[in-house]
């Protein structure tokens, strides 16, 4: 049952049966249902709800400010799209940018004129503030960053979610993998990170996103199907196959778990996919 996600009725049921069963059967089998309910229960990094007074940034497929009512306003003028989305692209490092090499990013990324770049992302996090808020943005480190108790951001909840899935997959305690590698899934939909933006820095923060995410992915569904969730498994797989359908190693997981589920047509479709490329 617990494979199957059915484990609401685990706990009923022992209780309906423990006068039949040996008391330390009993007992083993309330432990591991404690320890599944533990572990199903909701992780508080994942949950979507925000605070009223938190504005909500888009990194995927477009660059926009939610605000609190619900008003979606797309971040104008290329300085502060590019000083927005360094600062979230800083967080995405293991290690961060240091003051000369931020600079640089947002003055433009040419030259040696450190002085000219530093006033030009001066200039980006005044524009910047009167379109996020003035709270929104800290200026009290080495690097500007985004002030996390005033937004949040949806490439750095993927993010999070990932290193969680991953650092779950690595003690393969699969069933917390799974629903944070599910969540990423959902955060990212397949949408570009960091549009408009084209400096090389973040063309290859695109790729270590989309290398995280598939990287991942995989990981957790493989773990399932060693474990026999494969239900678990193929719903991982079709949300990555949708976004990455040229993934021959995704796909391939993904025709197995389909066949093992019974579903052969689909399992048939998917191959005709990516056999058309």
């Amino acid at each position: 049952m617990v494979a199957q996600r059915l484990h609401g009725w685990a706990r009923p049921l022992l209780e309906r049966y423990r006068p039949v069963l040996a008391k330390p059967a009993a007992r083993a089998w309330s432990q591991r249902i404690a320890e599944v309910e533990q572990a199903l229960a909701p992780i508080p990094e994942l949950q979507q709800a925000l605070p009223p007074q938190q504005l909500r940034i888009t990194m995927l497929g477009a660059i926009t400010v939610t605000r609190p009512g619900g008003a979606v306003q797309p971040i104008s003028g290329a300085r502060s799209r590019t000083l927005l989305g360094l600062m979230v692209a800083d967080q995405m490092q293991r290690r961060r940018l240091g003051r000369e090499e931020f600079w640089r990013i947002a003055g433009g990324g040419g030259g040696d004129d450190l002085e000219h770049s530093r006033k030009a992302m001066n200039q980006g996090i005044l524009r910047l503030r009167e379109a996020i808020t003035r709270e929104a943005v800290q200026t009290d480190g080495e690097t500007p960053t985004l002030n996390f108790d005033a937004v949040q951001v949806d490439l750095l909840e993927a993010v999070k979610a990932l290193r969680q899935a991953d650092s779950a997959a690595r003690a393969s305690a699969w069933i917390r993998a799974f629903p944070a590698a599910m969540r990423a899934l959902e955060i990212s939909r397949g949408e570009v990170p960091f549009p408009t933006l084209y400096d090389d820095f973040f063309e290859a923060t695109r790729e270590d996103f989309e290398d995280l995410l598939r990287s991942t992915t995989v990981r957790v569904a493989r773990g399932l199907l060693r474990e026999g969730d494969t239900t678990s498994a193929e719903a991982l797989l079709t949300r990555l196959h949708d976004i990455m359908p040229e993934d021959e190693e995704a796909g391939t997981l993904l025709q197995n778990a389909l066949i093992a589920l019974g579903r052969r047509a689909e399992a048939e479709r998917v191959k005709m996919r990516a056999e058309a490329g």
